[in-house]
């Protein structure tokens, strides 16, 4: 008599949150989580999410399933996956939890490996799942369906990449129906030394007035590591790369503000980081500006961004701290106003032998002819391993019309760790403002209620 033993495996984590606004006592609710069933070499897998809110006539349900088949050299995925290609400056498919943003592709992809050798082949429709400040909307674009081929090559310590992908529009005359993007990336790593280095070329088609539009790419990084410092230094050069909304160039500076979306940026920023005593210092610098602009220090034209900053960071036995002091720069970035400049202070101290954490941090605005101060100040105190209370305030000297002429948004969080996961309670007030994820950029509505978030893992 045969028996069979069947080994499956089941996994699911979901996050969701509950708004409830004080003003209005109007609800929100949101879960976005996934399940999936695994036995030997096949897995059936979902992302699911839910939506309800005043701003919706019904609840909104979505699934997002596939099935991946895998063996020993080869993989195939049916469904909806993500696919990131040269490190976005192809294709970034991908999920961005902060910034509320779930991109897929609706489709087929296989890959396969042989030896140091590694090629995908996959096609598809693109879908997008974004919050805009009230809701979430669905992007799900049946007149364009990509396809695309990328490989890699393992020699040691230099991978060398290929990647292509071509865009086809059904409700276009054929000889202006396709656009394509193509690219090669050459990563080297040694012991103190790596490199990196994307290019991509753009043959792509102006929807409206049936032009050919011509773009390209370059991203390079490299970082030096030695006893005494680490050194990393990013440059960039995007012209027209933006590939219908489906790729996001590499952003070279650590602020993650890319201000035209990879068609028309230029810029580069390094990191110096030294050790002192039981410690580190880092110095840090980085513009990114139009590439019809010649000013580095000073852009007249266009969408600019330019950062600069020292932080030190000290570890004992009784307190942790780290103290930051900086400068930023924002031109045209938001629509209120052409000029945002930045001088800030900020300390994050961890007194351990308290249980006790604080940050705070200190302002100077000027938004073109206004000038103001603001500070924040967040304590955090560790009742126990799994339970702490943060108290949340922020201050500005002056009230802002971009805030709705407000000026203090005081705040409490509760938040407990469970096994897999985390709850927290949250009651106050969140002004809202540019937030600003992976090179993307958006406002962000204020908030005045009751938030509980809930993330599990089982």
């Amino acid at each position: 008599m045969w028996i069979l033993f069947l080994l499956i495996y089941i996994n699911f984590n979901t996050h969701g949150e509950y708004w409830l606004y004080s003003d209005s006592l109007s609800e929100h609710f949101e879960d976005f989580g996934s399940i999936s069933i695994r036995e030997k070499n096949i897995a059936l897998l979902t992302d699911y999410f839910i939506e309800d809110n005043i701003y919706n006539t019904q609840r909104k349900y979505l699934l997002f399933p596939s099935l991946i088949a895998t063996s020993r050299k080869m993989q195939l995925f049916l469904g909806y996956f993500h696919k990131t290609l040269l490190h976005g400056l192809i294709l970034n498919q991908t999920h961005d939890i902060e910034y509320k943003r779930f991109r897929y592709i609706k489709g087929i992809s296989a890959e396969a490996t042989y030896k140091q050798f590694h090629i995908n082949l996959f096609s598809g429709f693109p879908q997008d799942l974004q919050f805009d400040g009230i809701s979430y909307s669905t992007t799900q674009d049946t007149q364009s369906i990509v396809r695309g081929i990328s490989t890699s090559l393992d020699l040691a310590s230099i991978n060398i990449s290929t990647a292509y992908l071509r865009l086809n529009r059904y409700n276009m005359p054929a000889p202006y129906a396709f656009s394509e993007i193509g690219g090669l990336g050459l990563e080297v790593s040694k012991n103190t030394f790596s490199f990196l280095l994307d290019a991509a070329f753009k043959k792509g088609v102006d929807f409206i007035s049936y032009t050919r539009k011509k773009g390209n790419g370059l991203f390079l990084s490299m970082e030096f590591s030695r006893e005494q410092y680490d050194l990393l230094v990013q440059l960039a050069r995007y012209d027209s790369l933006s590939f219908y909304n489906i790729n996001l160039p590499p952003v070279p500076i650590k602020t993650e503000i890319l201000p035209s979306s990879g068609n028309s940026d230029k810029g580069g920023s390094f990191t110096l980081s030294l050790p002192h005593g039981d410690g580190s210092i880092e110095i840090g610098s980085g513009a990114i500006y139009s590439l019809k602009e010649r000013s580095y220090i000073y852009p007249k034209n266009g969408r600019a961004y330019q950062e600069v900053y020292i932080e030190t960071n000290r570890y004992h036995d009784a307190i942790n701290y780290t103290i930051k002091t900086g400068y930023e720069h924002r031109l045209r970035i938001e629509p209120e106003y052409t000029h945002l400049k930045d001088i800030y202070v900020q300390s994050d101290i961890d007194l351990l032998k308290l249980s006790l954490e604080c940050f705070l941090r200190l302002d100077r605005f000027t938004e073109d002819t206004s000038k103001y101060l603001k500070g924040v100040l967040n304590s955090t105190f560790y009742i126990t391993s799994n339970l702490n209370i943060q108290l949340l305030t922020e201050y500005a000297t002056s009230k802002i019309a971009r805030y709705d002429f407000e000026r203090f948004w005081p705040g409490v969080e509760v938040s407990f760790n469970i096994e897999g996961g985390n709850i927290s309670l949250f009651y106050g007030k969140q002004r809202g403002g540019l937030v600003c994820s992976g090179g993307m950029c958006r406002i962000m509505p204020k908030f005045n209620g009751l938030k509980l978030i809930v993330s599990k893992s089982i």
